[in-house]
């Protein structure tokens, strides 16, 4: 539960702010998103968003931190909220950007490697990459869209955080195979992608889709590995 010093009617407007917040920068990114977009995803007029927040830059940072989980703009006793100081949005994201990455490491996979059958060795795996993912949509989201016009941005997530993620998993894959447990596909690059792109999408994009918000998480998560596991098993049964 947040604590806030904000009056309980304050709160619930600014936490509704920064939902919208999220959605708004997720669809458009940092330089395509307007403050209309968010006073209009919100359900507000324009001058409202200025009680919150001095400028979109301000939004952005509250909306990124929240994306990620971190509710310290929720806490905060003074609103509007000010613009950060010059470099720390990308301080916090290259920081929470590093601990995802962390948990999704060659290491960590590895260490999973021969610790369990072969079926939950593969639902542990596949397991870990789609909770990293559909615990952070939010932020994922509007990282992935702002980056394409934020090249310090890019570069973080896209070459030190995502590339090297992929190679974990392309390093386990292949590791498996070799050793008989897993079935030959054409291409582990292709089949790693695949995976991500299953992941990805029940476990962020599904969110904002009008006709997928009516499937249930447990049920996204689930057919995500079982379509994983009847894919790579050598004689797939039923996944529990």
């Amino acid at each position: 539960m947040v604590h806030s010093s904000l009056a309980p009617i304050r709160q619930k407007r600014f936490r509704l702010l920064l939902d919208a917040s999220v959605r708004a920068f997720g669809q458009y990114g940092f330089q395509r998103c307007q403050i209309a977009d968010i006073a209009q995803e919100a359900g507000v007029a324009l001058g409202t968003i200025y009680r919150y927040a001095e400028s979109k830059t301000a939004l952005f940072d509250a909306a990124v931190r929240n994306g990620f989980g971190d509710l310290s703009a929720l806490e905060a006793s003074r609103l509007p909220l000010a613009d950060p100081e010059p470099g720390a949005t990308l301080a916090f994201l290259r920081k929470t950007l590093t601990e995802f990455h962390e948990r999704l490491t060659s290491r960590r996979i590895a260490a999973t490697a021969g610790q369990h059958p072969i079926e939950d060795e593969l639902r542990l795996v596949v397991g870990l990459l789609y909770d990293a993912l559909a615990t952070n949509r939010g932020g994922i989201r509007i990282v992935d869209r702002s980056a394409r016009e934020w090249p310090e941005l890019a570069e973080l997530f896209f070459r030190q955080v995502r590339g090297p993620g992929l190679a974990a998993f392309e390093a386990y894959l292949t590791d498996r195979i070799d050793a008989g447990v897993l079935r030959p596909v054409p291409d582990v690059p292709t089949a790693v992608r695949q995976v991500l792109e299953m992941c990805a999408w029940m476990g962020i994009h599904r969110k904002w889709t009008p006709d997928d918000q009516c499937i249930a998480d447990e049920a996204a998560r689930e057919s995500v590995l079982c379509f994983t596991l009847r894919t790579l098993l050598p004689n797939p049964g039923a996944p529990r």
